[in-house]
C-alpha cells in the first residue's frame, strides 16, 4: 500500500520479471504503444481524526458528508 497524490496515474505490475497490465482493470495504450493500467485519484471528502487517549488502541473516526463513521 502506498500514498498516491491526487491526479491521473498510469501503472503496471511486474510478474515473472515481466511488466504486465491487468486486463480486468481500466487500461489504455500510451503514446509509445505501451499498454498501462490507469486511475484517477481525487481529494478525499472526509477528515480522519486519530485519538490518542489510549496508546494501546488506535481509534479512527471519519466524517463523511456530515455523518460520523466510527
Amino acid at each position: 500500500i502506498c500514498s498516491v497524490p491526487p491526479g491521473y496515474h498510469q501503472y503496471k505490475f511486474i510478474i515473472d520479471r515481466k511488466w504486465r497490465h491487468n486486463e480486468e482493470q481500466a487500461h489504455m495504450t500510451d503514446l509509445h504503444g505501451q499498454v498501462n493500467n490507469w486511475l484517477m485519484i481525487t481529494k478525499p471528502h472526509y477528515h480522519i481524526l486519530l485519538s490518542t487517549h489510549n496508546k494501546d488502541i488506535l481509534d479512527i473516526t471519519m466524517y463523511v458528508k456530515n455523518e460520523m463513521v466510527h
